[in-house]
């Protein structure tokens, strides 16, 4: 989401972007949740807007689930102090 403050949206978003929306934001939550902590908190901001979805909340979801996508070959490593 970068430094950029989402807002709720002024307008009425359609059903089917919403359920688009709430789709990619179901994705991000599962990766969160799962195997992705580093992405938990962009999740849980973007889904303060599922119910009625602007353009700029799709386009933030879309560049986290690029995101993802970009780092998907990174991990975090735990290691046990001795």
């Amino acid at each position: 989401m970068g430094n950029k403050e989402l807002k709720p949206n002024p307008e009425q978003a359609s059903k089917q972007d919403t359920y688009a929306y709430q789709r990619k934001v179901g994705f991000m939550l599962y990766a969160a949740n799962i195997t992705r902590p580093d992405a938990a908190r962009t999740a849980s901001k973007l889904s303060e807007f599922s119910r009625n979805p602007s353009p700029i909340h799709d386009a933030a979801a879309t560049r986290a689930i690029a995101y993802l996508y970009h780092t998907k070959t990174l991990a975090i490593e735990y290691s046990r102090r001795t």
